[in-house]
Protein backbone atom coordinates (compact mmCIF):
# COMPACT_ATOMS: atom_id res chain seq x y z
CA UNK A 1 0.00 0.00 0.00
CA UNK A 2 3.29 1.76 -0.06
CA UNK A 3 2.88 4.83 2.79
CA UNK A 4 -0.34 6.35 1.14
CA UNK A 5 -3.40 6.16 3.61
CA UNK A 6 -5.64 3.64 2.60
CA UNK A 7 -9.48 3.91 1.72
CA UNK A 8 -12.07 1.45 1.61
CA UNK A 9 -15.86 1.88 0.61
CA UNK A 10 -18.26 -0.17 1.17
CA UNK A 11 -21.64 -0.90 -0.94
CA UNK A 12 -23.84 -3.29 -0.91
CA UNK A 13 -24.59 -3.55 -4.72
CA UNK A 14 -21.50 -2.81 -7.56
CA UNK A 15 -23.94 -0.53 -9.10
CA UNK A 16 -23.93 2.56 -6.52
CA UNK A 17 -19.92 2.24 -7.17
CA UNK A 18 -20.89 3.01 -10.72
CA UNK A 19 -23.73 5.31 -10.29
CA UNK A 20 -22.12 7.48 -8.31
CA UNK A 21 -18.07 6.72 -6.94
CA UNK A 22 -16.74 6.41 -10.34
CA UNK A 23 -15.71 9.92 -10.49
CA UNK A 24 -14.34 10.12 -6.92
CA UNK A 25 -11.85 6.71 -7.72
CA UNK A 26 -10.48 8.86 -10.33
CA UNK A 27 -9.63 11.64 -7.96
CA UNK A 28 -8.96 9.86 -5.11
CA UNK A 29 -6.36 7.26 -6.31
CA UNK A 30 -3.80 9.46 -7.20
CA UNK A 31 -3.94 10.72 -3.57
CA UNK A 32 -4.75 7.25 -1.41
CA UNK A 33 -4.92 3.44 -1.99
CA UNK A 34 -8.52 3.00 -2.62
CA UNK A 35 -10.64 -0.08 -2.59
CA UNK A 36 -13.85 -0.91 -3.16
CA UNK A 37 -15.98 -3.80 -1.33
CA UNK A 38 -19.13 -4.85 -2.87
CA UNK A 39 -21.56 -7.99 -3.58
CA UNK A 40 -20.70 -8.80 -7.13
CA UNK A 41 -22.51 -10.83 -9.47
CA UNK A 42 -20.73 -13.51 -11.37
CA UNK A 43 -19.20 -12.80 -14.23
CA UNK A 44 -19.07 -8.92 -13.72
CA UNK A 45 -16.89 -6.73 -15.49
CA UNK A 46 -14.94 -4.76 -13.28
CA UNK A 47 -13.40 -2.39 -16.01
CA UNK A 48 -16.81 -0.59 -14.93
CA UNK A 49 -15.01 0.27 -11.60
CA UNK A 50 -12.19 2.97 -12.09
CA UNK A 51 -10.20 0.92 -9.57
CA UNK A 52 -7.23 -1.46 -9.72
CA UNK A 53 -8.82 -5.26 -9.80
CA UNK A 54 -6.98 -5.91 -6.62
CA UNK A 55 -8.57 -3.19 -4.81
CA UNK A 56 -11.51 -4.69 -6.06
CA UNK A 57 -13.47 -7.45 -3.02
CA UNK A 58 -16.16 -9.79 -3.58
CA UNK A 59 -18.45 -9.84 0.24
CA UNK A 60 -21.75 -11.30 -0.05
CA UNK A 61 -23.88 -8.47 1.33
CA UNK A 62 -27.76 -8.66 0.72
CA UNK A 63 -30.21 -5.82 1.22
CA UNK A 64 -33.10 -8.33 2.89
CA UNK A 65 -32.09 -8.99 6.66
CA UNK A 66 -31.03 -12.58 7.30
CA UNK A 67 -29.27 -12.90 10.25
CA UNK A 68 -27.29 -16.26 8.93
CA UNK A 69 -26.00 -14.54 6.42
CA UNK A 70 -25.18 -11.23 7.62
CA UNK A 71 -23.60 -13.26 10.74
CA UNK A 72 -21.22 -14.81 7.79
CA UNK A 73 -20.93 -11.28 6.33
CA UNK A 74 -19.78 -9.66 9.31
CA UNK A 75 -16.96 -12.77 9.69
CA UNK A 76 -15.83 -12.14 6.81
CA UNK A 77 -15.59 -8.60 6.23
CA UNK A 78 -13.77 -8.39 9.71
CA UNK A 79 -10.84 -10.66 8.96
CA UNK A 80 -10.85 -8.64 5.53
CA UNK A 81 -10.46 -5.09 7.87
CA UNK A 82 -7.73 -7.21 9.93
CA UNK A 83 -6.00 -8.19 6.64
CA UNK A 84 -5.90 -4.57 5.28
CA UNK A 85 -6.15 -2.55 8.44
CA UNK A 86 -7.75 0.29 6.25
CA UNK A 87 -7.15 3.49 7.46
CA UNK A 88 -10.44 4.84 6.70
CA UNK A 89 -13.82 2.94 5.82
CA UNK A 90 -16.82 4.68 4.38
CA UNK A 91 -20.02 2.54 3.58
CA UNK A 92 -22.57 3.85 1.49
CA UNK A 93 -26.33 2.55 1.53
CA UNK A 94 -28.51 1.50 4.71
CA UNK A 95 -27.41 -2.14 5.01
CA UNK A 96 -23.65 -1.79 3.95
CA UNK A 97 -23.60 0.42 6.05
CA UNK A 98 -24.81 -1.50 9.23
CA UNK A 99 -22.25 -4.38 8.47
CA UNK A 100 -20.10 -1.77 7.81
CA UNK A 101 -19.82 0.10 11.33
CA UNK A 102 -20.63 -2.74 13.40
CA UNK A 103 -17.62 -4.65 12.18
CA UNK A 104 -15.67 -1.05 12.06
CA UNK A 105 -16.47 -0.19 16.00
CA UNK A 106 -15.16 -4.02 16.45
CA UNK A 107 -12.11 -4.01 14.61
CA UNK A 108 -11.54 -0.85 16.16
CA UNK A 109 -10.96 1.20 12.64
CA UNK A 110 -9.58 4.72 13.45
CA UNK A 111 -12.01 6.65 10.86
CA UNK A 112 -15.72 5.26 10.60
CA UNK A 113 -17.50 6.99 8.02
CA UNK A 114 -21.13 6.06 6.66
CA UNK A 115 -22.70 8.45 3.80
CA UNK A 116 -26.66 9.05 4.51
CA UNK A 117 -28.50 8.92 0.83
CA UNK A 118 -32.13 8.49 2.02
CA UNK A 119 -34.10 7.10 4.70
CA UNK A 120 -36.30 3.74 3.71
CA UNK A 121 -38.42 4.56 6.76
CA UNK A 122 -39.35 8.68 5.77
CA UNK A 123 -43.01 7.45 4.91
CA UNK A 124 -43.35 4.46 6.79
CA UNK A 125 -45.21 3.93 10.14
CA UNK A 126 -45.61 1.15 13.09
CA UNK A 127 -43.04 -1.21 14.06
CA UNK A 128 -40.88 -1.77 10.51
CA UNK A 129 -40.85 2.10 10.97
CA UNK A 130 -39.48 1.94 14.64
CA UNK A 131 -36.80 -1.05 13.53
CA UNK A 132 -35.13 0.93 10.78
CA UNK A 133 -35.08 4.18 12.85
CA UNK A 134 -32.80 2.29 15.04
CA UNK A 135 -30.69 0.67 12.94
CA UNK A 136 -29.97 4.32 11.49
CA UNK A 137 -29.50 5.65 14.51
CA UNK A 138 -27.68 2.51 15.40
CA UNK A 139 -25.08 3.51 12.50
CA UNK A 140 -24.86 6.75 13.61
CA UNK A 141 -23.58 5.68 17.17
CA UNK A 142 -20.78 3.18 15.51
CA UNK A 143 -19.43 5.53 13.19
CA UNK A 144 -16.91 8.44 13.78
CA UNK A 145 -17.88 10.41 11.19
CA UNK A 146 -21.37 10.64 9.16
CA UNK A 147 -21.76 12.46 5.80
CA UNK A 148 -25.12 13.17 4.62
CA UNK A 149 -26.11 14.25 0.57
CA UNK A 150 -28.37 17.41 1.69
CA UNK A 151 -29.31 20.10 4.01
CA UNK A 152 -33.12 19.52 4.10
CA UNK A 153 -32.03 15.66 4.87
CA UNK A 154 -29.73 16.28 7.61
CA UNK A 155 -32.41 18.84 9.11
CA UNK A 156 -34.76 15.64 8.55
CA UNK A 157 -32.26 13.19 10.52
CA UNK A 158 -31.30 15.58 12.98
CA UNK A 159 -35.35 16.55 13.96
CA UNK A 160 -35.96 12.95 14.09
CA UNK A 161 -32.87 12.08 16.49
CA UNK A 162 -31.22 9.96 14.43
CA UNK A 163 -27.83 12.05 14.19
CA UNK A 164 -25.50 14.00 16.30
CA UNK A 165 -25.50 17.16 15.01
CA UNK A 166 -21.91 17.64 16.07
CA UNK A 167 -20.24 14.51 13.78
CA UNK A 168 -22.56 15.32 11.18
CA UNK A 169 -22.09 17.43 7.90
CA UNK A 170 -22.89 18.18 4.00
CA UNK A 171 -20.10 18.44 1.91
CA UNK A 172 -20.07 21.69 -0.63
CA UNK A 173 -23.82 21.81 -1.38
CA UNK A 174 -24.65 18.41 -1.06
CA UNK A 175 -25.26 15.43 -3.52
CA UNK A 176 -23.43 12.11 -3.36
CA UNK A 177 -21.66 12.28 -6.96
CA UNK A 178 -22.78 15.43 -8.72
CA UNK A 179 -23.07 15.88 -12.47
CA UNK A 180 -20.89 14.50 -15.26
CA UNK A 181 -21.32 17.86 -17.47
CA UNK A 182 -19.69 16.17 -20.25
CA UNK A 183 -21.66 13.44 -20.19
CA UNK A 184 -25.25 15.29 -19.40
CA UNK A 185 -24.60 18.08 -21.86
CA UNK A 186 -27.48 18.91 -23.98
CA UNK A 187 -27.31 17.75 -28.11
CA UNK A 188 -30.19 18.64 -30.30
CA UNK A 189 -28.88 16.32 -32.36
CA UNK A 190 -28.59 13.64 -29.99
CA UNK A 191 -32.20 15.03 -28.88
CA UNK A 192 -33.35 14.75 -32.57
CA UNK A 193 -32.25 11.13 -32.83
CA UNK A 194 -33.98 9.81 -29.95
CA UNK A 195 -37.01 11.67 -30.21
CA UNK A 196 -37.37 10.22 -34.01
CA UNK A 197 -36.67 6.89 -32.99
CA UNK A 198 -40.06 7.36 -30.59
CA UNK A 199 -41.98 9.00 -33.18
CA UNK A 200 -42.26 12.03 -31.66
CA UNK A 201 -43.27 14.48 -33.45
CA UNK A 202 -41.97 18.14 -32.91
CA UNK A 203 -44.99 19.88 -31.22
CA UNK A 204 -45.09 17.01 -28.73
CA UNK A 205 -44.38 18.27 -25.32
CA UNK A 206 -42.77 15.14 -23.67
CA UNK A 207 -43.24 14.95 -19.62
CA UNK A 208 -40.42 12.36 -18.26
CA UNK A 209 -39.84 10.48 -15.45
CA UNK A 210 -36.55 8.26 -14.69
CA UNK A 211 -35.78 6.11 -12.05
CA UNK A 212 -37.11 2.73 -10.38
CA UNK A 213 -41.12 1.84 -10.54
CA UNK A 214 -42.53 2.29 -7.77
CA UNK A 215 -45.59 3.29 -5.68
CA UNK A 216 -43.28 5.23 -3.42
CA UNK A 217 -41.59 7.27 -6.90
CA UNK A 218 -44.97 8.82 -6.81
CA UNK A 219 -45.28 7.72 -10.57
CA UNK A 220 -49.20 6.09 -9.95
CA UNK A 221 -50.07 10.03 -9.09
CA UNK A 222 -47.75 10.84 -12.12
CA UNK A 223 -50.24 8.62 -14.41
CA UNK A 224 -52.87 9.92 -13.29
CA UNK A 225 -52.25 13.81 -13.48
CA UNK A 226 -51.44 12.87 -17.02
CA UNK A 227 -54.62 11.20 -17.93
CA UNK A 228 -56.69 14.22 -16.35
CA UNK A 229 -54.57 16.95 -18.24
CA UNK A 230 -54.77 14.80 -21.60
CA UNK A 231 -58.59 15.08 -21.65
CA UNK A 232 -57.80 18.95 -22.87
CA UNK A 233 -55.10 17.42 -25.35
CA UNK A 234 -54.84 15.45 -28.22
CA UNK A 235 -52.00 12.65 -28.43
CA UNK A 236 -49.66 14.18 -30.79
CA UNK A 237 -49.85 17.41 -28.40
CA UNK A 238 -48.59 15.52 -25.12
CA UNK A 239 -46.82 12.29 -24.29
CA UNK A 240 -45.38 10.76 -20.57
CA UNK A 241 -42.24 8.33 -20.67
CA UNK A 242 -41.18 6.04 -17.87
CA UNK A 243 -37.40 4.97 -18.29
CA UNK A 244 -36.35 2.53 -15.72
CA UNK A 245 -36.78 -0.96 -14.08
CA UNK A 246 -40.28 -1.49 -13.42
CA UNK A 247 -39.71 -3.13 -9.49
CA UNK A 248 -43.79 -3.35 -8.65
CA UNK A 249 -45.49 -4.34 -11.74
CA UNK A 250 -46.42 -0.81 -12.59
CA UNK A 251 -47.46 -1.67 -16.17
CA UNK A 252 -50.05 -4.33 -15.19
CA UNK A 253 -51.40 -1.21 -12.90
CA UNK A 254 -51.92 0.93 -15.45
CA UNK A 255 -53.72 -0.44 -18.34
CA UNK A 256 -52.83 1.46 -21.25
CA UNK A 257 -54.89 -0.27 -23.57
CA UNK A 258 -58.00 1.53 -21.90
CA UNK A 259 -56.09 5.00 -21.84
CA UNK A 260 -56.59 7.37 -24.34
CA UNK A 261 -53.12 9.20 -23.56
CA UNK A 262 -49.99 8.45 -24.85
CA UNK A 263 -48.29 6.61 -21.90
CA UNK A 264 -45.02 4.69 -22.79
CA UNK A 265 -42.50 2.77 -20.96
CA UNK A 266 -38.64 1.96 -21.65
CA UNK A 267 -36.72 -0.46 -19.33
CA UNK A 268 -33.48 0.31 -17.94
CA UNK A 269 -30.72 2.26 -19.40
CA UNK A 270 -26.92 2.74 -19.30
CA UNK A 271 -27.27 5.77 -20.70
CA UNK A 272 -30.14 7.98 -19.19
CA UNK A 273 -28.32 11.25 -20.15
CA UNK A 274 -29.66 9.70 -23.96
CA UNK A 275 -33.25 9.11 -23.19
CA UNK A 276 -33.36 11.85 -20.78
CA UNK A 277 -33.40 13.94 -24.06
CA UNK A 278 -36.25 12.57 -25.35
CA UNK A 279 -38.09 15.06 -22.61
CA UNK A 280 -39.20 18.46 -22.04
CA UNK A 281 -39.89 18.25 -19.14
CA UNK A 282 -38.90 16.15 -16.27
CA UNK A 283 -40.97 14.93 -13.09
CA UNK A 284 -40.11 13.12 -10.04
CA UNK A 285 -43.36 13.26 -7.71
CA UNK A 286 -41.79 11.03 -5.02
CA UNK A 287 -42.95 10.25 -1.32
CA UNK A 288 -39.16 9.81 -0.43
CA UNK A 289 -35.58 11.06 -1.62
CA UNK A 290 -32.13 11.52 0.00
CA UNK A 291 -31.31 14.36 -2.62
CA UNK A 292 -32.55 13.69 -6.19
CA UNK A 293 -29.59 12.80 -8.48
CA UNK A 294 -32.17 12.44 -11.63
CA UNK A 295 -32.93 16.37 -11.34
CA UNK A 296 -29.97 17.53 -11.20
CA UNK A 297 -29.16 15.45 -14.26
CA UNK A 298 -32.20 16.51 -16.17
CA UNK A 299 -31.59 20.09 -15.28
CA UNK A 300 -27.75 20.05 -16.37
CA UNK A 301 -29.73 18.75 -19.78
CA UNK A 302 -31.79 22.04 -19.55
CA UNK A 303 -34.81 20.54 -18.68
CA UNK A 304 -37.29 22.10 -16.50
CA UNK A 305 -38.31 19.93 -13.70
CA UNK A 306 -41.51 19.37 -11.44
CA UNK A 307 -41.04 17.67 -8.00
CA UNK A 308 -42.63 16.80 -5.16
CA UNK A 309 -42.25 19.62 -1.66
CA UNK A 310 -40.25 16.93 0.12
CA UNK A 311 -37.32 16.76 2.02
CA UNK A 312 -34.14 15.69 -0.32
CA UNK A 313 -35.76 17.12 -3.51
CA UNK A 314 -35.44 20.98 -2.01
CA UNK A 315 -31.61 21.00 -2.43
CA UNK A 316 -31.99 19.52 -6.12
CA UNK A 317 -34.02 22.58 -7.58
CA UNK A 318 -34.73 25.94 -6.97
CA UNK A 319 -38.36 26.86 -7.41
CA UNK A 320 -40.47 29.24 -10.06
CA UNK A 321 -36.25 29.25 -11.37
CA UNK A 322 -35.32 25.58 -12.39
CA UNK A 323 -38.69 24.27 -12.24
CA UNK A 324 -42.02 23.76 -9.91
CA UNK A 325 -42.97 22.54 -6.60
CA UNK A 326 -46.43 20.27 -6.10
CA UNK A 327 -47.65 19.23 -2.73
CA UNK A 328 -46.62 15.64 -2.22
CA UNK A 329 -49.45 13.16 -3.39
CA UNK A 330 -51.79 16.11 -4.73
CA UNK A 331 -52.62 14.38 -8.11
CA UNK A 332 -54.72 17.72 -8.79
CA UNK A 333 -51.20 20.09 -7.88
CA UNK A 334 -49.19 18.15 -10.15
CA UNK A 335 -51.65 18.10 -12.94
CA UNK A 336 -51.84 22.25 -12.49
CA UNK A 337 -48.07 22.55 -12.63
CA UNK A 338 -47.99 20.47 -15.48
CA UNK A 339 -50.72 22.79 -17.08
CA UNK A 340 -48.43 25.82 -16.11
CA UNK A 341 -45.49 25.03 -18.77
CA UNK A 342 -47.69 23.40 -21.21
CA UNK A 343 -49.26 26.55 -21.29
CA UNK A 344 -45.59 28.81 -20.86
CA UNK A 345 -43.14 27.21 -23.65
CA UNK A 346 -41.25 29.97 -22.26
CA UNK A 347 -41.12 28.71 -18.88
CA UNK A 348 -39.76 25.60 -20.03
CA UNK A 349 -37.32 27.22 -22.24
CA UNK A 350 -36.16 29.73 -18.97
CA UNK A 351 -36.07 27.21 -16.56
CA UNK A 352 -34.15 24.75 -18.61
CA UNK A 353 -31.29 27.52 -18.96
CA UNK A 354 -31.41 28.02 -15.17
CA UNK A 355 -31.28 24.59 -14.21
CA UNK A 356 -28.20 23.78 -16.23
CA UNK A 357 -26.26 27.13 -14.85
CA UNK A 358 -27.79 26.30 -10.96
CA UNK A 359 -26.13 22.23 -11.56
CA UNK A 360 -22.86 24.27 -12.77
CA UNK A 361 -22.07 26.06 -10.39
CA UNK A 362 -23.12 23.72 -7.52
CA UNK A 363 -23.12 20.24 -8.65
CA UNK A 364 -20.85 19.62 -11.22
CA UNK A 365 -19.43 15.93 -10.51
CA UNK A 366 -15.88 17.34 -10.40
CA UNK A 367 -16.64 20.08 -7.42
CA UNK A 368 -17.95 17.42 -5.47
CA UNK A 369 -15.30 14.85 -5.71
CA UNK A 370 -13.05 17.43 -4.83
CA UNK A 371 -14.95 18.40 -1.62
CA UNK A 372 -14.60 14.68 -0.59
CA UNK A 373 -10.81 14.64 -1.49
CA UNK A 374 -10.72 17.71 0.93
CA UNK A 375 -12.37 16.28 3.41
CA UNK A 376 -10.08 13.30 4.03
CA UNK A 377 -7.22 15.05 3.69
CA UNK A 378 -8.63 17.14 6.76
CA UNK A 379 -9.29 13.92 8.82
Amino acid sequence: MENRKSICFIVSSPMTAEAFLRNHFKVLKDHFEVFLIANFPLNYKFNKINLKRENIIHIEIIREINFYTDFKTILKLNRIFKKYKFDIVHSITPKAGLIASVVGFISKRPIRIHHFTGQVWANKRGVFDVFLRYLDKLISNLTTHILVDGNSQLEFLIKNNILNPNKAQVLGNGSISGVDLEKFKPNIRTKLFIREKYKIEEETIVFIFMGRLKKDKGVLDLVNAFIKLSKDFSSRELSLFFVGPDEENIKFLINTSSIKASINFIDFTSTPELYLQLGDVFCLPSYREGFGTSVIEASALELPVICSDIYGLKDAFKNNKTGLSFKVKDVEDLKNKMSILIKNPKKIKQFGENGSIFVKEKYSSNLVSNCLLNFYQQL
